[in-house]
C-alpha cells in the first residue's frame, strides 16, 4: 500500500511591529527553536517585559498542537508560515505542559546555608556557564546537594534536579511518548530539557543506577546527544553541565550502611571531569548552621545547645572513623535537633528524639555521650534526681527530732555571750563552789547497792541526764 505525506502548505502573513518584535525576544531566548511552549512563550514575555501574544496562543494558523505553537519566521514584508497537516508521527511537547514532565526553576538563596568544602569549585563552575561535569561523594546528611542548589541560586540559573533509582532507565532521562489528551506525543526528559535550556543537572542518587542509563553517556561530556527514538540530535546549549551527588564513588559499598548503591560502568563513571569527597563541615562552621537553623524559629537560649551538639556530633564522627562507633551524626541531624528543640524546648527530648531511628542499645550509648557534652542537661539532670530521692524516702521524726534540737541551740549562744562577759569579773570564784553539788553524785553511788534492787539495774541510770550544749 503506497503512503502518502501530507505536503505542507505555505501562508503568507503580514506582521505588526509588536509582534515582529515578540519574534526578534523569542528567537533571542531560545534561538534554533522553532517551537515554543505555553511556558516558553510565557518566558518570554517576563524576561522582556511584553504582553502574552494571544496573536500566537489563539490562532491556529500557528498551534502546531496541544500548548504547542510554531513561531513565525520574519522576512521584510510578510511571513511565510509553514502549516503542516497533521501527521500520524507523535510530536514533540516540552516537558513543562506534560503531566509527565520535569521540574525546572531558579532556586531562592537560603539564609540558613553557609558556604564550605568544594562549594567554591562548584560556584566557580556554574558561574562560568561552561560545561564541567563533577562527581561529588560523601557521607549522609551533609549538603552534597544543596550546595549545588545555593551556587545556582547565588548565580540566578536554572536548576534542574533527578534523583535515581534502581528502577531509572534510559527513556526517563532522555524522554519519551507520552498519552497526553488522547494523543501520543513526545516528551523530553530532565537531560534534554537541561540541554535544552542551558540549565545546570543535578543527578542525586547517581551511585543507586544501573546499566539502564548507559544511553547518557555523551551528555555527560557535553557532547550532542542522539535520540534514537525520534531520530534527532539535541546539541547543548551554553551554560549546561552535569552534576552528580552520591554517598560512594561508584564502586559499592562495603560497610553496608548505603543499600541499594551499585558498582557502576567504568565507562559511566569515567565520563566525569572529576570526582570530589565533600566532607562534614568544621567545628566553627557547623556552629553558624545551628545559629542560623536556630534564628530562623527566633531561637534566643540555644547557644549552649548547639555547642555542645557540634561537639558531640564531631566526637562520634573521630569515633566512627576508628571503628569504635557504627553510627555518625549528620549536620542535618543537629539542624533536626534544633527543630526538635523549637517545638519542645526540651534538649534531652529533642536528642532522643533524632536518635529515635537507631536500636535501644546504640540510642543509649549516644544519649549518654552526649550528656558529657551538656553541662546544663547534667545540673539538670542531678537536680531531678535529687528531688526524686527525697519524693521517694521522705525524712523520719526521729531523723527531724534531731535537726530542731541543733537548730534551737543557735539561738542561745547568741544570748548568753551577752549575760556571760558581764557576769564573769563578778564571779570568778562561784565556778569552783558550784562544783561541790557535783560531789552529791558521787555519794549517791555508796548508798546505790542497797539489797533491795538488783545487780542488773544498776548501770541504768534512774534520771535524765541533763543536755549537753554543742557550743
Amino acid at each position: 500500500m503506497e503512503t502518502h505525506t501530507p505536503t505542507p502548505t505555505v501562508i503568507a502573513v503580514s506582521l505588526t511591529p509588536l509582534q515582529r518584535r515578540f519574534i526578534g525576544h523569542a528567537n533571542e531566548v531560545y534561538p534554533n527553536t522553532a517551537l515554543l511552549s505555553t511556558s516558553m512563550v510565557r518566558e518570554v514575555c517576563t524576561r522582556t517585559g511584553m504582553n502574552l501574544p494571544q496573536w500566537l496562543t489563539n490562532d491556529r494558523l500557528y498551534r502546531e498542537a496541544r500548548g504547542l505553537y510554531r513561531l513565525p519566521v520574519v522576512t521584510d514584508r510578510t511571513v511565510p508560515t509553514v502549516v503542516a497537516a497533521k501527521p500520524e508521527a507523535p510530536k514533540p511537547v516540552d516537558a513543562a505542559d506534560a503531566p509527565v514532565g520535569v521540574t525546572v526553576r531558579v532556586p531562592r538563596i537560603d539564609s540558613t546555608f553557609v558556604p564550605y568544602g568544594v562549594y567554591g569549585d562548584v560556584e566557580r563552575i556554574i558561574g562560568s556557564r561552561r560545561f564541567h561535569s563533577m562527581w561529588i561523594n560523601g557521607l549522609q546528611g551533609m549538603g552534597k546537594s544543596f550546595i549545588v542548589e545555593q551556587a545556582c541560586a547565588r548565580h540566578g540559573r536554572e536548576y534542574i534536579f533527578e534523583q535515581f533509582s534502581a528502577e531509572t532507565s534510559e527513556d526517563d532521562m532522555l524522554g519519551g511518548f507520552r498519552l497526553i489528551g488522547g494523543e501520543t506525543v513526545w516528551v523530553d526528559g530532565p537531560i534534554v530539557v537541561a540541554m535544552k535550556r542551558g540549565a545546570v543537572l543535578c543527578l542525586d542518587e547517581a551511585d543507586r543506577a544501573t546499566h539502564r542509563i548507559l544511553g547518557v553517556q555523551r551528555a555527560l561530556e557535553g557532547e550532542p546527544l542522539y535520540i534514537k527514538k525520534t531520530n534527532t540530535w539535541v546539541y547543548p546549549a551554553e551554560g549546561f553541565t552535569v552534576f552528580a551527588t552520591a554517598n560512594t564513588k561508584g564502586q559499592g559499598d562495603e560497610t553496608g550502611k548505603f543499600v541499594g548503591t551499585n558498582v557502576l560502568n567504568s565507562a559511566f563513571l569515567d565520563r566525569f571531569y572529576e570526582t570530589v569527597t565533600h566532607e562534614y563541615p568544621p567545628e566553627a562552621v557547623e556552629v553558624e548552621i545551628l545559629n542560623r537553623v536556630a534564628a530562623a524559629y527566633s531561637l534566643t537560649n540555644h547557644t549552649t545547645f548547639v555547642t555542645a551538639l557540634v561537639r558531640w556530633a564531631n566526637q562520634t564522627r573521630r569515633n566512627f572513623e576508628i571503628g569504635t562507633c557504627t553510627e555518625v551524626i549528620s549536620t542535618r541531624r543537629l539542624t533536626q535537633a534544633i527543630r526538635c528543640f523549637a517545638m519542645y524546648g526540651d534538649r534531652i527530648k529533642s536528642v532522643t528524639r533524632i536518635l529515635g531511628r537507631f536500636d535501644e542499645a546504640t540510642r543509649t550509648d549516644l544519649t549518654a555521650a552526649y550528656r558529657l557534652f551538656d553541662a546544663e542537661v547534667n545540673d539538670e539532670a542531678r537536680k531531678a534526681a535529687a528531688l526524686a530521692d527525697s519524693l521517694a524516702n521522705p525524712p523520719s521524726e526521729a531523723q527531724v527530732a534531731p535537726d530542731a534540737a541543733v537548730a534551737t541551740p543557735v539561738a542561745t549562744p547568741v544570748a548568753t555571750p551577752v549575760a556571760t562577759p558581764v557576769a564573769t569579773p563578778v564571779t570568778p570564784v562561784k565556778p569552783k563552789r558550784t562544783r561541790k553539788p557535783k560531789a552529791a553524785p558521787t555519794a549517791a553511788p555508796t548508798a546505790a547497792p542497797t539489797p533491795s534492787i538488783p545487780a542488773t539495774l544498776i548501770p541504768v541510770p534512774t534520771a535524765p541526764v541533763p543536755p549537753v550544749c554543742p557550743f
